[in-house]
C-alpha cells in the first residue's frame, strides 16, 4: 500500500512504526500527514529515518528530492505541522552508523591482518568517507497525536 495515501478509516490505529522507509516515500511529508489522520487520539509514531546531504538529492533525485530536510529540527518541524501534539526528533547516528562502520572498519582490517588484501579496506574506505550515500544523519523520531 502506498503509505503516502492509505486505505485506512481515520483514527484506526493505536501506533505506527516506521523503520528506515520515509526518506523513500512520496512523499515523507504526506506519509507524516496520513500517519496522523489513521491514528486514534493519543497513538503514537515511532520511526528510524535519515537525513541527506543536499547534493544526494540532486544526485538521486526519484529518492530523496522531495523529501529533503536540511536537519532535524525541520523534520521536527514537519511532524509538527502534520498535526502531531508531541515530537522528540534524536540524533542516533553515533549510536548506529558510525558504530556499524567502527565495527565493520576493525572486521575489514582483522581480515587484512589474514589475508594481506587492501581490497575490502579500499571498498570500505569510499563507503565509510560518504557514510552510506551521503547521508548526514541518522534519527529516531517519536510523534504522539
Amino acid at each position: 500500500m502506498d503509505a503516502a495515501n492509505l486505505s485506512y478509516p481515520d483514527s484506526h490505529f493505536d501506533n505506527i512504526l516506521c523503520i528506515e522507509a520515509a526518506c523513500h516515500f512520496m512523499t515523507r511529508q504526506k506519509f507524516f500527514e496520513e500517519a496522523h489522520r489513521v491514528l486514534k487520539p493519543g497513538g503514537r509514531l515511532a520511526m528510524q529515518d535519515a537525513l541527506f546531504e543536499k547534493r544526494t538529492t540532486e544526485t538521486v533525485p526519484s529518492l530523496f528530492s522531495e523529501n529533503y530536510l536540511p536537519d532535524l529540527r525541520s523534520y521536527s518541524d514537519s511532524l509538527f505541522n502534520a498535526g502531531f501534539r508531541h515530537v522528540r526528533v534524536e540524533d542516533c547516528t553515533e549510536f548506529s552508523v558510525d558504530s556499524y562502520i567502527r565495527h565493520e572498519l576493525k572486521v575489514r582490517e582483522k581480515e587484512f591482518e589474514r589475508t594481506r588484501d587492501y581490497k575490502a579496506l579500499e571498498e570500505f574506505s569510499g563507503l565509510q568517507k560518504s557514510r552510506f550515500h551521503g547521508g548526514i544523519a541518522w534519527c529516531l523520531v517519536y510523534a504522539i497525536k
